[in-house]
C-alpha cells in the first residue's frame, strides 16, 4: 500500500476517520489532514467518494514516499 496525505476543508470527525482507516491531524478549524495507507487506485477513489459523502471539501491528495 501507498501512504496518502489528504487535506480537507473543516474539522474531520474522529469516527469518520476511523471508518476510513485513516489518522486525522487537525491543522486548525479551517482544515484537516488525513494520513493512512491506501491499497490501490480503486481504494483511493472509494476513499475520496466517502469523504464527499460525509460532506468534506477536498483540498489536496498526495502520495508520501516511505
Amino acid at each position: 500500500p501507498t501512504i496518502y496525505r489528504i487535506r480537507v476543508k473543516g474539522s474531520v470527525d474522529q469516527h469518520h476517520a476511523q471508518n476510513l482507516g485513516m489518522v486525522v491531524d487537525e491543522n486548525n478549524r479551517q482544515e484537516s489532514t488525513l494520513y493512512g495507507p491506501v491499497l490501490d487506485q480503486a481504494s483511493l477513489i472509494g476513499l475520496i467518494n466517502a469523504l464527499y459523502d460525509y460532506g468534506y471539501t477536498l483540498l489536496s491528495v498526495e502520495s508520501q514516499s516511505v
